[in-house]
């Protein structure tokens, strides 16, 4: 089996589609060729917000900046203007990260102050 490499994405735009996909756009920490389906941690200056099933690189393409792009179609509790304001990251759930050295599992490890109300 083949373990996925962990990676860190600074989030520098974020794109709704109308079929409910929302697109991280951002350069990529960690050594990774091609990023695979896996679980994220959404962090807003550094505190976990949410976690969220990323479907991974369509076209592992990257910009001259080294920009690339992974997708949702899970509800994502952030919006654009936030990216200008506050540092926002999308973290593979396998890198080592939280203050307490776990790695949440699923939703209920956010407070649910923390979760969209909706879409």
């Amino acid at each position: 089996m083949n373990a996925m490499t962990p990676f860190e994405m600074k989030i520098i735009e974020l794109f709704r589609f109308a079929d409910g996909r929302t697109v991280f756009v951002g350069p990529i920490q960690g050594n990774v060729q091609f990023i695979r389906p896996c679980r994220c941690e959404l962090l807003v200056d550094g505190v976990p917000r949410s976690v969220i099933q990323i479907e991974g690189e369509m076209i592992p393409n990257r910009t001259p900046e080294g920009y690339r792009s992974v997708s949702t179609r899970d509800t994502v509790c952030l919006e654009r203007q936030l990216l200008s304001t506050s540092e926002c990251h999308l973290r593979s759930a396998s890198y080592p990260a939280m203050r307490d050295g776990s790695a949440p599992d699923s939703q209920e490890a956010f407070s649910p102050l923390d979760r969209c109300a909706g879409p």
